[in-house]
């Protein structure tokens, strides 16, 4: 399993700014996992095993055009594209980027006077790790 982690940056949904995150985790399952069959080991898919699962604190205005996309994405279980910028999003700067699915949102108490949220995802794609452009 490959797990990444930091305190500091910024996310996205579908391209919209969903806040400046305190705090994230990105677990990614591995990509198969051992099968024995009749005394013999190897590696096979599991078919039931899901890519993995992230979870974003996030400060947030709540009229904010981010959190409402967040919220709506929660409400209608849709699949959605997320950008992760640990370092912020400037040209040469690593990103994180998967599609998931929101399976909650809840209260996190404050950050700085802010609103803060913790965001539960279920990842539906591997995480690929790049540079901005």
């Amino acid at each position: 399993m490959a797990v990444r982690r930091g305190n500091d940056g910024q996310a996205t949904i579908d391209g919209t700014s969903i806040g400046v995150l305190s705090s994230w985790s990105v677990e990614q399952n591995a990509p198969s996992v051992p099968l024995p069959i009749m005394g013999q080991s190897f590696q096979g898919q599991d078919s039931g095993q899901r890519p993995g699962t992230a979870t974003l604190t996030i400060a947030v205005d709540e009229k904010d055009a981010g959190y409402q996309a967040l919220l709506a994405a929660k409400n209608t279980d849709s699949l959605d594209n997320y950008l992760i910028y640990p370092k912020g999003n400037s040209t040469g700067l690593p990103q994180l980027a998967f599609s998931a699915r929101v399976l909650s949102i809840r209260d996190a108490g404050q950050i700085d006077q802010m609103l803060a949220r913790e965001i539960s995802l279920s990842l539906t794609t591997d995480v690929t790790e790049t540079n901005v452009a």
